[in-house]
């Protein structure tokens, strides 16, 4: 009688190994037009009893967790050969067996990233299921074909404000037009964070090794959609600040490349566009500079200026930014335009060119005193070609425009005139004996108004005050990002990092920009997964008396331990510390919501704290809100 529970296990173990193994059915999304790797492509997978639609075997399959968590997607080109996709399964692994009976099915989702690895052609896909326990054929599913054809690239064009030469020690702007192919269309980034991730400004020398240059771009001007077709164009402009200029005098060029990225952070399309070289030469400013070059590098620092302005008009014009953002924006803007207004005459006494006028007519305009404009411009155009005239144009620098009334309230005050009170005649050229602006400094950056600076009072004691809550992104994510009381994080560091550009802590400064729960590479990754403590510290723009942390995980959530703000004078308080208690749907972005009373003192970053043995997995974060009172 006690061989019978042997007898019991070997019968068992026969029924399972005779068992027909199940159809495999592939649907890929694809397969009905052509792919151009820009996006994240689905494929599912379905797997069915093995009489399904037909008459036959009756029994229930059973698959071991194992063999499942084996299924594959093969590709292979035309030729037949096996080629390599960035796929990925988004299903949870199982812990247990898959049970089909006759009418049953098991989905497994996979999805392919996009990716300029995907080369163009006829692709075939399948399913693979290995055979239980190593014996026999893998199943296969029926080949679907998918044809990958690439979009096609623009065209780029640049131009420098400072033309053929760049002084070392002074900024510069760089313009850049993004023209649309001549048949089809190619794909826009979508948000400002993808633009700048796409493009690179390079300078290059006669070997062709390049230098990147840490230029800042102006966000790019709105659109409807995000594709570029033949004769749309797209212009940019990059600010060179002056310190962002590598040392290196001489002849070089100036160089463009266009990387299109996806949500996923990932090349996609195809590789890179570059631009055709721009001839400058980088030189030293001599320590007694010649009347020309002063006219030049005045005219650069004017430049700077006005971009200044045009990036905190965009600040002040951000929907939903909070009253004291929108009030420190207007003040730049004031401060810059009326900085940039007394240089412009000061070049203007110095070289009554084309150009100095150029930039008088564009300082006006951007204030908005439409005659003035008019005046400088019509002197410009009566001049050789203005060189500015191209790049002050492209984001209306240089078109006069209805100023929001913030920016108009704070011109009143900076400059002490009533800028709205229209001249019956239109100005006149100042005259060389007018009164001389304050003389051009050394530093051509804006003056900066502090908004309301509120006085930091030392913190309290650390103490545990905040209350917890969640939810998922489908229902979270449109408030958060509306809610005017909030702002996300500006700059970032991290005890670790996956990479110091994909999976970066920088990635988790900006809007949310990871669509869908799973390892992405715009958001933070520590370096290592199930690796104990790692903090992440986030630095926020504006200090405010805060009520609020909103934490966008984006992969694995559930790991925040400990949640503590940091004050404009380096006080610390936590406002959690423990095990999260919150409960996360599966395989969905969570948010981590801690609410407290305001902060009897203002703050400046918050520091998390992720016990990343908690979650197995990689534990990843994409957005962290601060939210004042």
């Amino acid at each position: 009688m006690k061989c019978l529970p042997v007898l019991a296990v070997w019968w068992s173990l026969a029924i399972v190994t005779a068992q027909a193994p199940p159809v495999l059915q592939l649907t890929v999304e694809a397969a009905a037009q052509p792919f151009d790797g820009s996006r994240p492509l689905p494929i599912v997978v379905e797997l069915l009893h093995p009489s399904w639609g037909a008459p036959g075997y009756d029994d229930e399959v059973v698959l071991a967790p194992a063999q499942v968590a084996a299924l594959a997607i093969q590709v292979t080109d035309a030729a037949g050969n096996e080629v390599s996709w960035p796929i990925a399964r988004r299903s949870s692994p199982l812990a247990q067996p898959v049970v089909l009976p006759r009418v049953g099915r098991h989905v497994v989702v996979f999805e392919c990233a996009p990716s300029a690895a995907i080369a163009p052609g006829r692709h075939l896909l399948r399913a693979r299921l290995p055979s239980q326990g190593g014996g026999g054929s893998d199943t296969l599913s029926r080949p679907v074909a998918v044809e990958v054809v690439l979009a096609p690239a623009p065209q780029l064009t640049l131009s420098c404000n400072a033309g053929p030469l760049v002084v070392l020690g002074w900024p510069a702007v760089v313009g850049a037009r993004l023209a649309g192919p001549a048949r089809g269309v190619c794909l826009l980034p979508k948000s400002p964070s993808a633009w700048r991730e796409s493009l690179r400004l390079e300078l290059v020398d006669d070997t062709n090794t390049a230098v990147e240059v840490a230029a800042e771009l102006l966000p790019p001007p709105p659109r409807s959609h995000d594709r570029l077709a033949a004769g749309d164009v797209v212009d940019l402009l990059f600010r060179v600040p002056a310190t962002a200029l590598p040392a290196l005098v001489g002849e070089r060029s100036w160089r463009l490349r266009f990387v299109p990225r996806s949500a996923a952070g990932g090349a996609v399309g195809r590789g890179a566009v570059t631009s055709p070289l721009l001839p400058v030469r980088l030189a030293a400013a001599p320590s007694s500079l010649p009347p020309d070059l002063q006219s030049l590098l005045a005219a650069l620092a004017i430049d700077d200026l006005l971009v200044g302005a045009a990036v905190a008009r965009g600040a002040l014009l951000e929907p939903g930014s909070p009253a004291s953002h929108r009030e420190a924006a207007a003040q730049r803007f004031a401060a810059a335009l009326v900085e940039a207004e007394q240089h412009a005459l000061l070049v203007w006494r110095r070289d009554r060119s084309a150009p100095a006028a150029e930039r008088l007519a564009a300082v006006y305009a951007a204030q908005g005193d439409e005659a003035s404009a008019q005046v400088w411009l019509a002197h410009a155009e009566a001049g050789p070609a203005p060189s500015f005239a191209a790049l002050v144009r492209v984001h209306g620098l240089g078109t006069p425009a209805p100023l929001p009334p913030a920016a108009a309230a704070a011109l009143v005050v900076a400059k002490g005139v009533d800028h709205e009170a229209k001249p019956t005649a239109a100005p006149s050229i100042p005259a060389a004996s007018a009164p001389e602006p304050t003389a051009l400094g050394s530093s051509p950056a804006p003056a900066v108004v502090p908004a309301n600076p509120v006085p930091a009072p030392a913190a309290p004691a650390a103490s545990v005050v905040g209350t917890v809550s969640t939810g998922d992104c489908r229902t979270l994510d449109a408030a958060i990002a509306a809610d005017a009381n909030g702002q996300w994080a500006s700059a970032a560091r991290a005890s670790s990092e996956y990479s110091s550009t994909a999976y970066s802590a920088a990635r988790a400064t900006g809007a949310p920009d990871v669509s869908v729960h799973g390892n992405d590479a715009n958001a933070w990754t520590p370096a290592a997964a199930n690796n104990g403590q790692e903090r992440l510290t986030l630095t926020f723009a504006r200090a405010v008396a805060a009520t609020a942390v909103k934490v966008r995980q984006s992969c694995q959530p559930g790991a925040i331990v400990k949640v503590e703000l940091i004050g404009a004078d380096g006080a610390r308080q936590v406002v959690f510390a423990g095990r999260d208690p919150n409960a996360y749907a599966p395989l969905t972005i969570g948010w981590f919501v801690v609410t407290f009373p305001p902060t009897p003192f203002v703050v400046t970053a918050v520091e998390l704290t992720l016990d990343t043995t908690v979650v197995p997995g990689w534990n990843e974060i994409d957005a962290v809100s601060l939210v004042s009172g």
